[in-house]
């Protein structure tokens, strides 16, 4: 199965997600390249080719082609859930996301009051107060969390290297309403082991998110050592995790 080709604009969608109902993509990211914090072994996009917290800012478009774009579509008679952060990458990488969300905000109790906002993030960001105060703004602030452990994330998101797992818990614990999006998988690569949801676990009661979402695979990945769970896995682990931890589980499969 070929992997997934990059979004070519700012705008795109609205696509039909598990999650989100019918979300209009919002990448804030290079169309011709993907630039990202993380370099995920099940990445629809394939291998980071910017693996990078710093980027430079010239690789990204204006504060004003993004809201010139975002409007240009609001204004259109399209049905939407979701206005979503996502795309080629990492989007609190983007060097104004502050500024972009603020705008973002504007332009939706304008033209849709009734979306909400949301964000895919890996959260590689999130120990930065600007992105937390940021991430203040949007409705459904989805973080990533793959591993309850250094060796294991590093084995599964192969981080930038100056991108700690210690800070990026920190970080969590100061969201609000932060929502965890998980994938799991088998394989050699995969994290469903025991320990390794025990380890899981454990972080996510010291986090305290309003919902986990759990997922898996059904897109290309990245590295084909990543093998899917089924939809009765899926729940089978959600269960166990609301079970030991008290905390609200939702598995999405295809």
């Amino acid at each position: 199965m070929s992997l997934l080709g990059l979004q070519k604009e700012i705008i795109y969608g609205p696509i039909l997600s598990r999650r989100l109902g019918r979300s209009l993509g919002i990448n804030l990211l290079p169309v011709d390249k993907k630039l990202c914090s993380f370099n995920c072994v099940y990445c629809q996009y394939g291998f980071t080719d910017i693996l990078v917290t710093s980027p430079a800012r010239e690789l990204f478009p204006t504060v004003g082609q993004v809201v010139t774009a975002i409007e240009a579509y609001l204004k259109k008679p399209h049905s939407i859930d979701h206005l979503t952060f996502s795309g080629n990458g990492e989007p609190t990488l983007y060097p104004d996301f502050g500024e972009i969300v603020e705008e973002t905000v504007k332009l939706r109790n304008r033209y849709r009051p009734n979306a909400k906002l949301a964000i895919l993030s890996n959260a590689s960001r999130v120990s930065k107060y600007e992105i937390r105060q940021a991430l203040t703004q949007i409705d459904k602030p989805m973080l990533k969390l793959d591993a309850g452990d250094v060796n294991t994330f590093e084995q599964i998101n192969d981080p930038a290297a100056d991108v700690s797992f210690e800070d990026i818990v920190k970080g969590m614990k100061l969201v609000d309403r932060i929502i965890i999006q998980t994938a799991l998988f088998k394989g050699e690569l995969g994290n469903i082991s025991k320990s390794k949801l025990d380890n899981w676990m454990s972080i996510l009661v010291e986090i305290k998110p309003i919902e986990i979402q759990i997922y898996s695979t059904e897109r290309p990945v990245a590295d084909n050592r990543v093998i899917n769970l089924d939809s009765s896995e899926l729940k089978n682990i959600a269960e166990t995790v609301h079970n030991k931890t008290g905390l609200i589980v939702n598995p999405f499969s295809a």
